[in-house]
């Protein structure tokens, strides 16, 4: 049998050749090595935010669908944000449109 790994007539890619092309990986790793600015941690606090709330909504609903069935209560969570579920779902949109309006300005500054 032959050596299948190795297809003849077919040079193989080291991951140098793929560093020194343009658009290959340096070029990822150039973009990512900039410093944070304040937008990128205004965002990442937004989404944070927006991920804690969320995470308040589904512990809600699941508490709610265990009382539904009978089971007993776990023990109370720490809720992020307190508030009713209508309040927490607009905290959620505010949040989000914070973050596309940041999305938006970062977008134009680069």
């Amino acid at each position: 049998m032959s050596d299948r790994r190795k297809s003849p007539g077919k040079e193989e890619i080291e991951m140098d050749d793929l560093n020194k092309k343009p658009g290959g990986m340096s070029s990822v790793l150039d973009i990512t090595d900039s410093e944070p600015t304040e937008e990128d941690e205004e965002f990442k606090s937004l989404r944070k935010k927006y991920y804690q709330v969320s995470k308040d909504i589904r512990m809600d609903a699941i508490e709610e669908e265990k009382k539904e069935l009978g089971q007993s209560e776990s023990s109370p969570k720490v809720k992020y944000y307190e508030g009713s579920k209508n309040d927490r779902i607009k905290l959620l949109d505010e949040i989000k449109r914070q973050m596309e309006e940041l999305e938006s300005i970062s977008k134009g500054k680069k």
